[in-house]
């Protein structure tokens, strides 16, 4: 079970609100998982949200449903990367969702910018903690059962092939991070690439792209990379991937890798590390 509170950042300068979605596998137990947190700034405006990226914690209890959640996530994902009205969106969702799911009330706090603030609310709240003695410090699913719910395709299946060939190299010990939060315009505007890193100066990033709404989504990215100026960017896909979609990612100089190419993936960003 997740801790209720989170300590204010060391810098605090700002007055937030945050909130978490709870999931609670059995109703008659009443012992929950933290799923989401939800920052919201001094008016009340919800203004950021994670969600939990990997269900490895959760799946250990023998009463979840790691589908249901994995099928909230997607859509939780799709809420979130809209954009815009964001405090509509997730007041309908909290309206469809079963008792099996609640929000807790709000609690206030001060620190740093929304980018600084909802990541390390993530981490201390929702993130399911790094393994410790395997020498990756991977938080991908581990356990068979869950494991094999991924469906090709979904940005699950492959986070979770793309994790295992960038720990085969090493390279989270070479700089690579998950989760890089990047802020391409105003405050409200940052994207949490799944991978970030830092060769020779210039910023580099790699992207999951599900393959269901890879066209939405790779409109969306080349936005994005058109205010990153000359960073990198790499996407993951599936080889079922659309000739639109790969159309819309060459015009921004968005490099894709289908999954049989993630081996080379790796290598390439091993090559630009060492």
């Amino acid at each position: 079970m997740k801790p209720d509170g989170a300590e204010p950042a060391a810098k605090t300068n700002e007055t937030w609100q945050y909130r978490l979605l709870r999931y609670i596998p059995n109703v008659v137990s009443g012992e929950f998982y933290n799923l989401a947190v939800l920052l919201y700034d001094a008016n009340g405006v919800l203004v950021e949200a994670r969600f939990a990226r990997t269900f490895e914690r959760i799946a250990c209890h023998p009463l979840a449903d790691v589908p249901l959640l994995e099928a909230l996530c997607r859509e939780f994902e799709e809420l979130r990367r809209a954009g815009e009205g964001l405090d509509d969106r997730f007041a309908a969702l909290e309206k469809r969702l079963v008792r099996s799911f609640v929000f807790s009330p709000p609690k206030a706090f001060l620190g740093g910018s929304a980018a600084q603030e909802i990541e390390r609310l993530y981490r201390q709240l929702v993130a399911d903690p790094p393994r410790l003695g395997d020498g990756t410090e991977t938080a991908v699913l581990r356990s068979q059962d869950a494991a094999s719910r991924l469906e090709p395709g979904t940005r699950g299946y492959l986070l979770r092939e793309t994790e295992a060939s960038f720990a085969a190299l090493q390279l989270f010990d070479r700089g690579v991070e998950r989760n890089r939060v990047v802020r391409y315009g105003p405050e409200r505007a940052t994207m949490v690439f799944d991978y970030g890193y830092r060769p020779n100066g210039h910023d580099a990033y790699v992207q999951a792209l599900a393959l269901k709404n890879d066209l939405d989504e790779s409109i969306r990215l080349s936005f994005i990379k058109r205010r990153l100026a000359d960073a990198e960017l790499n996407v993951v896909a599936d080889t079922r991937i659309g000739g639109d979609t790969l159309g819309v990612l060459k015009e921004s100089e968005i490099r894709v890798w289908t999954e049989p190419q993630l081996p080379d993936l790796a290598q390439h960003v091993y090559t630009q590390l060492t």
